[in-house]
């Protein structure tokens, strides 16, 4: 077993040593460890080099500072393509975080997922009212949020605003779920760009430093807007 594989994954040892020599026993011991390590090598050096440096000399200050300025370089680059998109397809601003949407969307991958159905979720919260959530919507009953608020964006508001309390015996809810709350269909993928997100956006993006919340079990990704200009890095780490 070459040591390269072990510094690099950080292995603990002797468990990954001794891991690795049975799996080259039982399989006739190709030398699969001694291969993968000599292509890892060999790739590393051709992509230092398409960053300029000798990778022979060069320090890892120098490497981490070149990657950096690529990742800049490429995430402006990013950016413009996905602004030109939003402006191609939408009537609003050329919006980068549209521009992630629309490309999204557009992936020939499938989209289907097995979620929880809006009305299931709408009586949950009905049982397990968000107080906090209705108050910072400016509504005088939950009667009233219920009827205009929908049930996906109740929720993504409620488990960003309500706390821990409130996500437990939201989660603890979960039990009363029947087959038939379920249905297979397409992945949400919702840009909450009103006032009332905004505030709530603000307060997200600062304290989580992104601005994507995936709610998996009712199939729907949920995209909060920037309102200050993001750091270098942003569209290609929300994308």
């Amino acid at each position: 077993m070459t040591r390269f594989l072990s510094k690099a994954l950080q292995a603990e040892e002797p468990y990954f040593r001794q891991g690795l020599n049975n799996l080259e026993l039982n399989n006739g011991r190709p030398n699969h460890d001694i291969r993968l390590t000599a292509e890892t090598i060999q790739k590393t050096k051709f992509k230092i080099q398409q960053l300029g440096l000798n990778p022979t000399i060069a320090s890892p200050q120098e490497i981490y500072e070149a990657l950096s300025h690529k990742m800049y370089l490429d995430d402006l680059h990013l950016t413009k393509k996905l602004r030109t998109l939003a402006a191609r397809h939408s009537t609003a601003d050329a919006d980068v975080i549209i521009g992630m949407i629309i490309a999204i969307r557009s992936l020939p991958e499938t989209r289907h997922t097995f979620a929880v159905k809006p009305s299931a979720i709408k009586s949950l919260i009905k049982n397990v009212i968000p107080r906090k959530t209705i108050k910072q919507f400016g509504y005088r009953s939950a009667a009233s949020f219920l009827k205009h608020e929908k049930p996906v964006d109740m929720l993504a508001a409620a488990w960003l605003l309500e706390g821990q309390a409130w996500q437990k015996k939201f989660t603890d809810s979960y039990k009363k779920l029947k087959p038939s709350d379920f249905e297979d269909r397409h992945i949400k993928i919702q840009y909450m760009r009103d006032k009332n997100w905004q505030k709530i956006a603000d307060n997200v993006v600062s304290d989580y430093r992104h601005n994507i919340l995936t709610l998996k079990e009712a199939g729907a990704l949920i995209v909060l807007p920037v309102k200050n200009k993001p750091n270098a890095g942003f569209t290609t780490a929300s994308l």
